[in-house]
């Protein structure tokens, strides 16, 4: 459905489906996806907030500038081993979300050494401020998110700078709500 209404191709972008949860997704069922490197990594379950619209017009302008990027979207329960090795080579997330409050999602990101690329919306600016590294675009505008997503591949970011800013963020944090 994606590659159809964006007209992308078929090999640029991997879903893993969504399925019961009773029915786990193991490294035995998509060896395809969890052994395979992916440059863009967007995650969580499908809501309209999430602004997937945006999200694929923004890759659609990538590879119509001809810039080869490989995408994952996992919309699905995964075994913490299987998310976690997804998630971890991935060379970004991305959340181009349209209105949040808070997600548990870039906290994910940056303890597995992944910068963020997600929109100005609720703390997106403050996590990747306090607790890890990344870049804030305004929301609905996919030319900013591209624009964004290319600097974030075309920038070498050690994953331990990630992880040690986030821990560190982690232990300002805590200090904070022990001053009271």
């Amino acid at each position: 459905l994606v590659q159809q209404k964006y007209k992308i191709a078929d090999d640029k972008v991997e879903v893993i489906p969504l399925i019961p949860l009773t029915e786990l997704a193991t490294r035995e069922q998509y060896p395809e996806f969890i052994e395979k490197k992916f440059d863009i990594v967007f995650y969580g379950r499908v809501d309209k907030y999430k602004d997937y619209e945006t999200f694929f017009k923004a890759v659609d302008s990538i590879f119509a500038k001809g810039n080869e990027v490989s995408i994952l979207v996992i919309n699905d329960f995964l075994p913490e081993r299987e998310f976690e090795a997804l998630v971890s080579s991935a060379k970004a997330a991305v959340f181009p979300y349209s209105g949040a409050t808070g997600s548990h999602g870039p906290s994910v990101a940056f303890s597995l050494g992944v910068p963020i690329i997600a929109t100005d919306v609720g703390c997106f600016q403050e996590y990747i401020n306090d607790f890890g590294i990344g870049l804030c675009v305004e929301p609905k505008n996919p030319l900013a998110l591209a624009a964004a997503i290319m600097e974030i591949l075309e920038t070498t970011i050690p994953k331990a700078l990630i992880q040690k800013k986030f821990k560190e963020g982690l232990y300002k944090a805590k200090q904070k709500l022990y001053e009271v």
